[in-house]
């Protein structure tokens, strides 16, 4: 009989048991509480976790966090949190209870950023080309301009154009008005989709309440839709949970600049409700166009001394020769929010705003007095995000106009923009994936009262819906792979289009970041492109029409001339039959002839015939109307820090642009009339009788002389006699040249940007950025390089000395836009500021192009030094 050892089964229990022991003596319990090292917040949403593995756990409502682990002691855990500098700390023995203290990041530390993807990250884990302008910099400069916080930023262009009007370019190009850059404040957009146009100074921004700026460089549509082709940049208010008390600021400065601001905040001691309120008055004078010189004067000569209502012939404004000199603005706008728990909140906001001054287009030199209002609602639940707001400006007043100086007519563009947004985000943890749903829509209406949109006044809305998705997968534990895509609806063209996106992120450690990009996105013409119906420039003798591309621009098959010389009118053919010409010629003579001999001539104008062959200034070309455009975006980009003093980034972008719409050009076709003296003198001297002649004393030859010198007097191979209209143009009135958005087929553009930021020690920084854009086909090229270097320096805490110098230099910048071309001349700005913050007080003093080397884009007034001062004092906590 077969027998088993009992030892045997003793021996495997036993084993089992050690081995069980073993895992359970081996677990280890980690858990404790993370706190700001300043104010001793307890810090939510915080991650702490076992280095080298996913063992961990995130911080709750109470700041405290409770993990176990299998790995041996000694544990060194990472300790992370948005805002706060990373911290390791090693365990050697099983804790209870850990306190761990973050400390913020500094000034020139890691950032933390929303605007990417609209969801808070490092910078270094954005999948995009981001940077941030922070506090600190935002308040050590005194700037006429919202805008111009953006002037030193990597990879951003503003064109400035005068103390207050500016226009923003992403990947240092820009245009004079047209923004392809979506501008949001606290995530409302500023930029008016139709139009993609913005007036810092007839908005909400303000310095004083400004927390942070984000800037997206390269398209980011797949978040923020079809008018983010360029880039996104993302104002930051200041939160009044966050910042509450009262602070008034008063800047003066040259131009007669006189600035003041307000802004009020209080909290609730339980914080769970707080507002804020802001208000602000603005003034300055603008520089002029100088009448010696002789582009500005023939500018000046073209315009229009008295403003006429088209409508009822009533003159509502003398410009009494000039441009107005004085810019004025004022507003108000308040926040409510209600934060009943940590991860969910109400707020409601709303704000007017009033701004009158001149700004450029592309058809010429306008004076805007218009009110701008908007309204807000907004809510987050976790991750869950949802918004609704509108603007609405303009509003038509004969006592205080808007109007276009060459025209010398009243422009109404009252508008009205609906927009609202719903996303949620969430974490796929078992494939390690972060999913972002959202969607949107836009919907615009325009109120020119006929004078601007003409024939399309009843027609002009311009809507878009549209969702999106985004993946964030980290492939493994340095590579992320990102995905998106968006559909929307273009409801104007009828048409659906699809902007597929992706980026390859390969993060070498926490703080440095290779990036590939991929996307294609698709646009629509703005309004100012496909609507606009309405004289541009009245000449006397004729006027330039604009007729946006909503439509084609055709030609007839045999095309007329309409002639500017009074009584001719439009005849068949490219030229002028000579028995016309004959007839002017005549009428000019007057009583250069004796009576009998002009009688004579009278009664031969039947017999003249013939027909003197013009010339056009360009071919007769017909415009196709407007579609989407397709632009295609490959970028190249590292951020990170190659030493604890020395932070870097290098982007390399590639776009090609496909079926965008061109500045406004012109369509119609001028005709010159340079052999119609010899024609004349042709005609005449085989047609008139030698005997009738004879009478009086000359010969059909003489008589031919007489008429070709008189000929030549108006008619010359430089001075236009007629123009060739476009089927599509007005009747009645002035001869109308046409004016036109031209489909400009293909652009390529090739640019880098490089910046650096060295901390030379913890209060001094010094900075660069270098762009350079390689030749660009098709279109009109950005200035091929721009250099910035700039030297801050700080105290700490912020108390105390600060100061500031930059210098830009932008190399010569070939532009035609509509009546504005030529070249922007290389030039170089130098800008200092000086300063001292005391606990409530602070004074600063900044002095722009100090060295007074004025610039300007063609046609438009020239820039020279400004120097302003500020000062800030705060009344408080206000809690």
């Amino acid at each position: 009989m077969k027998t088993t050892p009992i030892f045997q089964g003793n021996w495997l229990l036993l084993t089992f048991s050690f081995l069980l022991s073993t895992t359970i003596h081996a677990q280890t319990t980690v858990s404790g509480f993370v706190h700001d090292i300043a104010s001793g917040d307890l810090l939510i949403g915080a991650s702490i976790q076992v280095k080298g593995t996913r063992t961990g756990a995130v911080t709750g409502q109470d700041g405290s966090f409770r993990f176990t682990t299998s790995e041996p002691l000694p544990l060194t855990l990472a300790v992370a949190c948005l805002g706060y500098k990373t911290r390791e700390l090693v365990v050697n023995a099983d804790s209870e209870y850990l306190d761990i203290l973050l400390y913020a990041e500094s000034y020139t530390s890691e950032e933390v950023v929303i605007t990417a993807s609209r969801w808070k990250e490092k910078i270094y884990d954005a999948p995009a080309a981001i940077s941030t302008v922070p506090t600190a910099m935002l308040e050590a400069q005194v700037l006429s301009s919202p805008m111009l916080v953006l002037q030193y930023t990597p990879g951003v262009h503003i064109e400035k154009q005068g103390t207050e009007r500016n226009n923003i370019g992403l990947r240092i190009g820009g245009r004079l008005l047209a923004n392809y850059t979506q501008i949001i404040l606290d995530n409302r957009t500023l930029t008016f989709p139709g139009l993609a146009y913005f007036e810092p100074s007839n908005s909400a921004l303000s310095v004083l309440d400004m927390d942070q700026v984000e800037v997206v460089r390269g398209s980011a549509t797949a978040i923020y839709g079809p008018g983010a082709t360029q880039g996104v940049v993302n104002f930051q208010s200041k939160d009044p949970f966050k910042y509450p008390g009262t602070s008034v600021e008063v800047v003066g400065g040259e131009r007669a600049t006189f600035q003041t601001s307000i802004r009020h905040a209080w909290h609730s001691k339980n914080e769970k409700f707080g507002y804020k309120v802001n208000a602000n008055f603005r003034r300055s004078n603008d520089w002029k166009l100088d009448p010696n010189d002789p582009a500005d004067s023939t500018s000046m000569a073209q315009m229009h001394d008295e403003i006429i209502d088209p409508r009822t012939g009533e003159v509502v404004y003398n410009t009494e020769g000039s441009l107005r000199k004085d810019n004025l603005g004022y507003g108000t706008n308040a926040t409510i929010e209600f934060r009943p728990a940590y991860d969910l909140s109400f707020s409601a906001s709303g704000g007017f705003s009033r701004y009158e001054g001149l700004y450029w287009q592309p058809f010429g030199e306008a004076l805007t007095q218009s009110n701008e209002y908007f309204g807000m609602l907004k809510a987050r639940y976790g991750n869950l995000f949802a918004q609704l707001s509108i603007n609405q400006s303009g509003g038509f007043n004969n006592d205080h106009p808007s109007f276009n100086y060459r025209s010398g007519q009243i422009a109404s563009f009252g508008r009205t923009h609906w927009e609202g947004q719903v996303q949620y985000g969430l974490h796929l943890r078992p494939i390690h994936t972060r999913l972002i749903l959202g969607g949107d829509f836009t919907l615009s209406r325009m109120n020119t009262q006929g004078l601007i949109f003409g024939r399309y006044e009843d027609n002009d809305n311009y809507d878009f819906t549209g969702g999106y998705a985004q993946t964030k997968t980290a492939l493994f534990d340095q590579l992320d792979l990102v995905l998106s895509g968006r559909m929307d609806y273009f409801k104007t063209f009828k048409e659906v289009a699809f902007s597929p996106g992706a980026a390859l992120l390969y993060k070498i450690n926490e703080q440095n970041t290779f990036r590939i990009n991929y996307n294609l996105s698709r646009r629509a013409p703005t309004m100012i492109a496909l609507y606009p119906d309405f004289p541009l420039v009245n000449y006397g003798a004729f006027d330039v029409w604009y007729l946006g591309g909503r439509e084609a621009q055709t030609f007839a098959e045999h095309p007329s001339t309409v002639s500017f010389i009074p009584g001719v009118g439009e005849t068949p053919g490219i030229g002028m039959p000579l028995q016309a010409g004959y007839a002017v010629v005549l009428a000019a003579l007057g009583n250069a002839l004796p009576s009998e001999l002009i009688t004579y001539l009278q009664s031969e104008i039947p017999n003249i015939g013939g027909f003197s062959q013009g010339i056009t200034d360009r071919p007769l070309e017909n415009n196709e109307p407007l579609g989407l455009s397709n632009q295609k975006n490959f970028e190249l980009g590292y951020s990170g820090r190659l030493t604890d003093k020395l932070k870097v980034l290098a982007e390399f972008s590639l776009r090609t642009l496909k079926n965008d719409d061109s500045q406004a050009v012109q369509i119609g076709a001028l005709v010159f009339l340079p052999t119609l003296p010899e024609d004349l003198a042709t005609v005449v001297n085989s047609t008139l009788d030698p005997a009738t002649l004879a009478n009086y004393g000359l010969t059909p030859a003489e008589v031919a002389a007489i008429f070709q010198q008189a000929a030549a007097s108006f008619a010359s191979p430089t001075t236009p006699l007629g123009l060739v209209e476009t089927e599509q143009m007005p009747e009645g009135g002035l001869p109308h040249l046409a004016y036109g958005i031209k489909n400009a087929r293909k652009i390529n553009t090739t640019v880098l940007d490089i910046g650096f930021q060295y901390s030379i020690m913890e209060t001094l920084m010094f900075h660069g950025t270098y762009g350079h854009a390689f030749k660009s086909a098709g279109g009109i090229a950005p200035p091929t390089d721009k250099f910035i270097l700039g030297l801050y320096y700080w105290q700490l805490p912020a108390l105390g000395f600060r100061a500031n110098l930059n210098m830009q230099y932008i190399a010569k910048w070939k532009v035609a836009e509509g009546i504005y071309a030529g070249v922007i001349p290389a030039h170089s700005v130098v800008d200092a500021s000086i300063g001292y913050q005391w606990p409530n007080l602070s004074l600063d003093v900044t002095a722009t192009n100090i060295l007074n080397d004025k610039y300007r884009f063609p046609g438009l007034p020239k820039i020279g030094r400004q120097v302003l001062a500020r000062v800030v004092y705060t009344f408080g906590s206000g809690v």
